[in-house]
């Protein structure tokens, strides 16, 4: 994820996971150590900007909701081809989404009801900003549709797998910070390209490649626990 060491650049919304890059089939055998730090350093930035040693004047469930009606947003904004807009609103709906834990963690307002609104409202979030550029015809459908089911299938996986005592935290190269990275830069890379429209397809189809190995990562770390705990 890249959202965590970005609150220092306007531009880099994102937490850079380096060691993510390594494509090692069934492996989150990532610097785990190095991105704990980064995101507690994280959080105490986000702590201090936002006041969270008080009570939040704003809930992380509204937090969460102000995420997805900005990537609403966002997509409208696509369709339009009002495509600098569009980006922007991406980053802001993707910050928004990093700090609705950390406020839930900071204010004591954690719950399942928050975790599962969040989980469900970035994936419909994931899907309106593709299929606004599907719609626009930025992108050829089928395309869209194979990164929508990558989107969704990698959070699936680590939703079940979580449920059934697996973690797969690390493991894949493309999760959801990443993700909308790369959509941002592919809709910036399509509105200065001379063919918008086969720029976007090839680097849409190059990011869904990507998702969906990142979901055979997760699929095969998770069945290495699975197997362990059996084993155990």
């Amino acid at each position: 994820m890249l959202f965590e060491l970005a609150f220092l650049s306007p531009a880099s919304l994102f937490l850079y996971q380096p060691s993510n890059l390594k494509l090692k089939f069934g492996s989150a055998s990532t610097n785990l150590t190095v991105l704990s730090r980064i995101k507690k350093q994280y959080e105490k930035v986000i702590t201090r900007l936002l006041k969270l040693e008080d009570q939040p004047r704003i809930s992380p469930n509204t937090i969460s909701l102000l995420g997805f009606l900005v990537a609403i947003l966002a997509s409208l904004l696509i369709y339009y081809h009002f495509i600098i807009v569009a980006v922007l609103s991406i980053l802001l709906s993707g910050f928004l989404d990093s700090i609705d834990g950390i406020v839930a963690r900071k204010a004591g307002l954690e719950s399942k009801f928050g975790a599962f609104l969040d989980s469900v409202l970035d994936r419909y979030s994931d899907a309106v900003i593709i299929f606004s550029m599907v719609v626009s015809n930025l992108c050829s459908a089928w395309i869209g549709l194979f990164a929508i089911i990558g989107f969704l299938m990698m959070s699936y996986m680590r939703a079940r797998g979580e449920a059934l005592g697996a973690s797969s935290a690390g493991a894949g190269i493309m999760e959801r910070a990443e993700r909308l990275l790369a959509l941002s830069l592919i809709l910036i890379a399509s509105s200065i390209a001379s063919d918008p429209r086969t720029v976007c397809d090839i680097c849409m189809l190059v990011l869904t490649v990507l998702v969906h190995v990142s979901c055979i990562q997760r699929f095969i770390h998770i069945q290495k626990q699975l197997r362990e705990t059996n084993a155990g």
